[in-house]
């Protein structure tokens, strides 16, 4: 008799695995650990779901705001970058109304000031700093930090589609 032996989970799905243990993982280093994982699967992956692109994309723009701000996250990606409008659309698809409505005025904050965020990337690191100090996306910053998806809340949004992640 022939038994077919069951397919070891790959490291995405064994990160999933984890949620359901007795002892679940500490949030800030699943998070940190699951991250990564999820943004090379996504990149070798043609097509994924709304659900994880959501996850993922509104995860990505929040490291970015919280790293230096949305002056810095434009000056990054570009005022044009896709990554803004997948989050703003990951938000309103986990029902965050407040993130999406913040991250909508930053989006058309960008738009306004696009040729003084262009100026500043192409003048490097000083011009830069002098653009944070101004503080051109401030007060959004601060209000997009006080509506972000905490990462407690994040294992729970991957638990709630984890079949959508566990096809990655």
């Amino acid at each position: 008799m022939i038994t077919k032996s069951k397919k070891k989970p790959n490291k995405i799905q064994a990160m999933i695995a984890q949620l359901d243990s007795p002892t679940p993982p500490d949030c800030d280093e699943w998070v940190g650990e699951f991250f990564p994982l999820l943004q090379e699967k996504i990149e070798k992956s043609d097509s994924v779901e709304e659900s994880v692109l959501s996850y993922f994309a509104t995860q990505f723009i929040e490291n970015q705001v919280s790293n230096g701000g949305f002056a810095q996250a434009y000056i990054n990606f570009g005022i044009d970058s896709q990554w803004f409008e997948f989050a703003y659309n990951g938000y309103k698809f986990f029902k965050r109304d407040k993130s999406a409505q913040v991250l909508k005025e930053a989006m058309k904050l960008a738009q306004t000031e696009a040729k003084k965020i262009e100026a500043v990337k192409k003048s490097g690191l000083e011009a830069a700093v002098q653009n944070f100090k101004e503080g051109t996306f401030k007060k959004l910053d601060r209000e997009f930090n006080q509506v972000m998806i905490s990462w407690s809340d994040r294992p729970d949004l991957v638990k709630k589609y984890q079949a959508d992640f566990e096809e990655l």
